[in-house]
């Protein structure tokens, strides 16, 4: 369903399988025309079955491998419809199979909830978050954009909450999964027309995957840099009654976290003094120490939990040659070669009470000159 045109509201501002896929066969192909590339790809090939014989002895790895090129066969490669915006697009330059020699690129991370709230796959996308990927200098910037932005929607309307526009912008979908491609589609759009920034990439994972993933990986350690006290947290996970709450308590200091309390590490919003731009801190510094356990090479064996963890819980529209190449690239980069940001109060805007027809709502307000000015110089294609 898509959301209604409204008015500009009032406000008072207040502070599978056997088979390669087509894609990854041309891939080959190309390669082994190429001078050189009989070489480097039995090369290749002996390095990658050497690991597999290692960590997932005999015909228990080939089981294992089947499971994960299944998961990835599902996940990857979800391309976006086509959808009618009626505002104008900066155009985004076409992603090739490999990244080798490719000098960096714009993705959108989004996160949402999925639980049993919203009805026909609709997700709530809570997590925004614009990464620009510099694979020639190997850095790497994280942008969230706070989810109670109040920004024009690619549709024309003003305005709508930036984590609204996949849940109502579904353009009568008859599937879930084309609900969540619709809804990604117009979310991508609207960041795309109010930030100026072309979008090459998405990748999105709802919150029971985050939670398994974390928990087949040992858990995570972060560093709490504040307490997290919230006396309103939803309790709406594996629970008979999806608007229930809870008291959340997270001790500071340095913290071993497994997958349910690490999601209500990043997830929580009432007990943070800086609010969504302590959230949206805290939900990249649980991304990066995420990185740091995928780094380690003993992430082989646990390729089958992660498979079976994260099915039906993420989506991306990188391929699957293309999610190797990046990986195979990402794990060149530096420890310190990510950088964080938040778009938030007070700097990149103001808080505001808005009159909606859903009654009122609580959203921030964007300064639209400083948001352009600093995403600028991140994003070379940015205009302002």
């Amino acid at each position: 369903m898509s959301a209604p045109k409204r008015p500009l509201a009032e406000h008072t501002v207040i502070e599978h399988p056997p088979h390669l896929p087509a894609r990854l066969k041309a891939l080959v192909q190309q390669r082994w025309s190429q001078p050189g590339a009989r070489k480097r790809l039995i090369f290749r090939g002996m390095l990658l079955l050497l690991v597999i014989a290692i960590c997932l002895p005999g015909t228990y790895a080939l089981a294992k491998l089947y499971r994960v090129y299944s998961f990835l066969q599902g996940t990857t490669s979800q391309t976006l419809p086509h959808i009618n915006s009626t505002v104008p697009l900066p155009s985004a330059t076409a992603l090739p199979g490999d990244f080798a020699n490719l000098d960096a690129l714009n993705v959108l991370l989004l996160g949402s909830d999925t639980d049993t709230k919203f009805a026909d796959g609709r997700v709530l996308t809570q997590t925004v978050m614009l990464v620009r990927l510099d694979l020639k200098h190997k850095q790497a910037t994280l942008v969230s954009l706070p989810r109670d932005l109040w920004v024009p929607t690619d549709q024309g309307m003003c305005c709508a909450k930036l984590d609204e526009i996949s849940l109502n912008e579904t353009d009568g979908a008859n599937t879930p999964l084309e609900a969540k491609l619709h809804g990604f589609a117009h979310t991508i759009a609207t960041v795309e027309a109010d930030f100026h920034i072309p979008i090459q990439a998405y990748a999105w994972v709802g919150l029971d995957g985050f939670i398994k993933v974390i928990d087949s990986l040992g858990g995570v350690d972060v560093d709490v840099l504040h307490p997290i006290e919230d006396d309103s947290y939803p309790q709406d996970i594996n629970s008979s009654d999806p608007y229930a709450y809870k008291r959340l308590d997270i001790p500071a200091g340095p913290q071993h976290l497994d997958g349910r309390t690490a999601l209500e590490y990043v997830r929580s919003r009432h007990g943070d003094l800086l609010e969504d731009v302590g959230r949206a801190s805290r939900q990249q510094g649980v991304l990066l120490a995420l990185k740091k356990k995928l780094d380690n090479p003993a992430i082989l064996t646990h390729l089958d939990d992660l498979a079976a963890d994260l099915q039906g819980s993420v989506l991306t529209s990188f391929s699957l040659p293309q999610v190797l190449s990046l990986a195979n690239i990402l794990r060149q980069f530096p420890a310190n070669a990510f950088a964080q940001m938040v778009l938030g109060l007070p700097d990149y805007g103001s808080g505001a009470l808005v009159n909606t027809p859903e009654g009122v709502k609580w959203v921030q307000e964007p300064n639209w000159a400083a948001i352009h000015q600093t995403l600028s110089q991140i994003f070379p294609q940015a205009t302002s």
